[in-house]
């Protein structure tokens, strides 16, 4: 039982390690993610002060206001969907991170689960062994 008991240990300590490998590896991912994102706000920042630049060299030459202001717009649109393009991936990474972690998880437990009711059955069947080597060593003594 003891010999059991250190197996549980040992595949315990295993999954942790596992886990810990996935939570480190999608935290690199992450990080990587947002580090995306960040590059892509400033550029976003860079590109709108290029197009501020570019907005007032039109407005020195004197283009029409419905021009410029249709070219502020596409230009908002681009940066916008570009943004929100890269968050989406963000998302769609912090939910592939949860779904690994809440998989991790229920798998742990399922092997807990399975050591823990093997290890129940073997001391209930270690108490009714030892049950029936009283009642034998009890009975030997009469006879």
């Amino acid at each position: 039982m003891q010999h059991q008991l250190q197996q549980l240990r040992d595949s315990y300590s295993q999954a942790e390690e596992a886990k810990s490998a996935l939570i480190k590896e999608h935290e690199g991912e992450l990080r990587e993610s947002r580090n995306a994102i960040n590059q892509l706000r400033e550029q976003y920042r860079t590109s709108q002060e290029s197009h501020t630049r570019t907005l007032r060299q039109i407005q020195r030459s004197h283009v029409p206001k419905d021009e410029m202001e249709n070219y502020r717009q596409q230009v908002d649109r681009e940066a916008e969907m570009a943004l929100k393009e890269k968050i989406q991936d963000v998302n769609h990474a912090l939910v592939q991170d949860a779904a690994m972690r809440e998989a991790t998880s229920a798998h742990e437990r399922l092997l807990f689960e399975k050591n823990l009711q093997r290890l129940q059955q073997q001391v209930v069947d270690l108490k009714r062994t030892k049950q029936q080597q009283l009642l034998l060593n009890n009975n030997s003594g009469r006879w």
